[in-house]
C-alpha cells in the first residue's frame, strides 16, 4: 500500500507546482487574452458594420433624397413643368419618409434613434409646407421657408454623415490599437509559454540519453534533477530504477557466469564419456554428446534412427546387436515427454569376460591336465624302458613266433610315443609362460615358420606362397607369435590343404598374419567351436593348436579370427594392435 499511495502522495505534494499547472496555466492565460482580443475586435465591427449600414442605407440616401427634393423645388419656384415638380416633391418626402423609418431599426444607439426622429419630423414639416404653398396667397414667403426647411435638412444630413464618419474611423482606430495591444499581450504570454516550456522540458534531453545508455547496457549514469515537479519525480524514480537494473544485471551475469560455468563443465562430463548419451523430447534428438553423434550418425531436431527408435520411448535396460557389437541400452524417463538414453558398446566387454572365463577354464584344466600328465608320465616312462627290455628279450624268441612278438612291441612303442607327445602337448598348456612384449619383427617370424615347415609341406605334396608388406618392429614375444603361426599352418596342412598363402599385411590399425588354404573347409558349427580347446575333427588331433593359439593372441590384445566354407576354403588371420617398438629400445 506505501508504494502504490507513493504517486498520490507526489502529485499532491507538487500542487500547483507541477509543470502540468504551469502549462495548462499559461495557455489558458494566452487563450484568454487572445479570445478578449477577438471578442473586442469583433463587438467593434459589429458596431462600425451597424454605423457603416445606417450610413449606406439611412444617411447617404436621404442626403441624395434632400438634394433631389432642392433641385424639384427650384424647378418648381422656376414656373417649369410646376405639376410634374410638385409630384416629385411630393414623392420624394414619402420616400424620405420610408428610409428614416428603415434608418430608425437599424440605428445603433439610442442618440441614432432620436436624431432620426427628429429627421422625420422635419421631413413631414417640409410636406406640410409644400401642401401650404398650394393654397397660399403669398408664394414666395412659403418657398422661401420650405428651401430653408430642405437647406437645414441637407446640412444636418451632411453633418451626421460627417460625424458618423469621424466616429465609425476613431472606433476602427481604437478597435486596431486595442486589439494589437491584446494581441501582442497573447504574443508575449505565448513567448513567455515557449520559454518557460523548454526551460520546464529541458531536463527530458538528458533523461532521454540516459534512457539511451540504459538500453545500450550502460547504468552507470544519473540524472541530477533537484525540482520538486513531475521531471524531478520522473529523474528520482529513474535514478532508482536504473540502480535496481544495474542490481539485477549484475545478479544476471553472475548467474549467467554461473551457468555457463556449469554449462561447460556439464559439456566437458558429455564430451569426454566415451558411452554415448543423448536426450529424446516429443520424438526428436533434443541433446547428443560427440560419442551418439559419432557412433549412432545422430541429429539434433530429428528422431531417432533405427534401430533405437522402438526402445527409445520404453524405459529400462535393453541389449542391442549392430554391426556386429554389442550394445546395452538404458532408457530412463525425462520429464513429461522425454527420456535419455545411454548406450555402451559392451563388444570388449563381454569378449574380456569371455577371454577371462577362457583363462579360468584354460588354466583350471591345465592344472588338471598337469596333474594327470604327471601321474601318466611316469608309467609311461617305465613302460617305455620296459619296452626297449623286451625288444632285447625278442631276439631270443623262436624265429617262427619273433615276427608276431615284434609287430605287438611296434604297436605298444608306437603308442606309447603317441601318450607321450599327447602328455606334451597338455603340459604345453598347462606350463606356457606370459608373453613377453620385448620386440620383434613379424616379418623375420613368419620367414622362420615357413622355412621351418617347407621341408613337411613338400613330402606332403602342398605349396607355400609368402607375402610381406614393409612393416617396422613390433612390441610382440617372438618365440609365441612363431608357435602360433606354426599351430595354424600344422593344422592346415593337417586338415588336407595342398595350396598355402601366408601373408604379412597392414590393416588400419592392426598387423595381420593371413592365412589362406584351398581345404575342405568348414561349416558354422565347427568354426563356432574350433578355438574350444581339445575340440577337433581329425582322428588324432589333440584340439590344442587353435585354442593355445587363441590364447597366445589373447595376451598380445589381438584376435584370432576364422572365414570358412565347405568346399571353398579358410582364411584365418592372426590380428595383432600395431605397437611399433620405440626408437631407444630398437638401439
Amino acid at each position: 500500500m506505501g508504494v502504490r499511495s507513493e504517486p498520490a502522495r507526489s502529485r499532491w505534494r507538487l500542487g500547483g507546482r507541477s509543470i502540468r499547472f504551469r502549462i495548462v496555466s499559461a495557455f489558458a492565460l494566452a487563450l484568454t487574452a487572445l479570445l478578449a482580443a477577438q471578442g473586442f475586435l469583433f463587438w467593434q465591427n459589429q458596431l462600425i458594420s451597424q454605423s457603416l449600414t445606417l450610413m449606406s442605407r439611412g444617411y447617404l440616401p436621404l442626403a441624395k433624397v434632400t438634394s433631389q427634393l432642392e433641385r424639384d423645388h427650384d424647378r418648381l419656384k422656376a414656373g417649369s413643368s410646376p405639376t410634374s415638380a410638385a409630384q416629385s416633391l411630393s414623392d420624394n418626402v414619402q420616400i424620405a419618409l420610408v428610409v428614416c423609418s428603415n434608418a430608425e431599426r437599424r440605428a445603433p444607439t439610442p442618440e441614432e434613434v432620436a436624431f432620426i426622429l427628429r429627421l422625420r419630423e422635419a421631413y413631414v414639416a417640409v410636406g406640410a409646407q409644400l401642401a401650404e404653398r398650394a393654397t397660399s396667397t403669398d408664394v414666395a414667403a412659403t418657398d422661401a421657408r420650405i428651401a430653408t426647411s430642405i437647406d437645414q435638412l441637407g446640412r444636418r444630413i451632411d453633418m451626421r454623415i460627417r460625424n458618423l464618419t469621424l466616429l465609425t474611423e476613431l472606433a476602427q482606430t481604437r478597435a486596431t490599437s486595442i486589439t494589437g495591444a491584446l494581441a501582442a499581450l497573447a504574443l508575449a504570454v505565448s513567448a513567455l509559454l515557449i520559454g518557460a516550456t523548454i526551460v520546464a522540458l529541458s531536463p527530458i534531453q538528458r533523461l532521454t540519453e540516459q534512457v539511451q545508455r540504459v538500453a545500450a547496457g550502460d547504468y552507470t549514469g544519473r540524472v541530477e534533477l533537484r525540482s520538486d515537479d513531475e521531471l524531478g519525480v520522473l529523474a528520482r524514480e529513474f535514478n532508482a530504477m536504473a540502480e535496481a537494473i544495474a542490481l539485477r544485471d549484475r545478479r544476471l551475469v553472475e548467474r549467467a557466469d554461473e551457468l555457463n560455468r556449469l554449462s561447460r563443465y556439464l559439456s566437458s562430463v558429455l564430451d569426454s564419456l566415451s558411452d554415448a548419451l543423448f536426450v529424446v523430447e516429443g520424438g526428436v534428438v533434443t541433446l547428443a554428446n560427440p560419442a551418439a553423434r559419432q557412433a549412432w550418425a545422430l541429429e539434433l531436431d530429428a528422431p531417432p534412427p533405427e534401430p533405437l527408435a522402438p526402445i527409445a520411448a520404453a524405459p529400462g535396460l535393453h541389449e542391442l546387436a549392430r554391426d556386429g557389437a554389442q550394445h546395452e541400452v538404458r532408457v530412463h524417463a525425462f520429464g513429461e515427454r522425454g527420456y535419455v538414453i545411454v548406450a555402451s558398446d559392451v563388444t570388449e566387454r563381454l569378449r574380456d569376460r569371455e577371454r577371462l572365463a577362457r583363462s579360468e577354464r584354460l588354466a583350471l584344466v591345465g592344472q588338471m591336465l598337469a596333474q594327470i600328465t604327471h601321474e601318466v608320465r611316469n608309467p609311461l616312462n617305465s613302460l617305455s624302458l620296459n619296452a626297449d627290455l623286451l625288444l632285447d628279450d625278442l631276439q631270443l624268441l623262436d624265429p617262427e613266433r619273433k615276427s608276431d612278438a615284434w609287430e605287438l612291441q611296434a604297436l605298444i612303442a608306437r603308442e606309447i610315443d603317441r601318450l607321450t607327445q599327447l602328455t606334451g602337448h597338455y603340459l604345453e598348456l598347462a606350463r606356457r609362460p606370459r608373453a613377453r612384449l620385448d620386440g620383434a619383427d613379424l616379418a623375420d617370424v613368419v620367414r622362420d615358420v615357413a622355412r621351418l615347415m617347407r621341408p613337411e609341406l613338400e613330402q606332403r605334396g602342398a605349396t607355400l606362397d609368402v607375402t610381406l608388406d614393409p612393416l617396422e618392429p613390433q612390441l610382440v614375444d617372438g618365440n609365441q607369435l612363431r608357435q602360433a603361426v606354426l599351430n595354424v599352418l600344422r593344422n592346415a596342412t593337417e586338415a588336407g590343404a595342398q595350396h598355402l598363402h601366408l601373408r604379412l599385411r597392414v590393416a588400419g590399425d592392426e598387423a595381420i598374419v593371413e592365412l589362406q588354404d584351398d581345404g575342405g573347409g568348414m561349416d558354422a558349427t565347427i568354426i563356432e567351436r574350433a578355438l574350444d580347446p581339445f575340440y577337433t575333427t581329425k582322428a588324432t588331433g589333440s584340439g590344442l593348436g587353435l585354442a593355445i593359439t587363441r590364447q597366445i593372441l589373447d595376451d598380445h590384445g589381438g584376435a584370432l579370427r576364422i572365414d570358412s566354407a565347405l568346399g571353398v576354403g579358410t582364411r584365418l588371420q592372426l590380428a595383432l594392435p600395431l605397437r611399433p617398438v620405440p626408437p631407444e629400445a630398437q638401439s
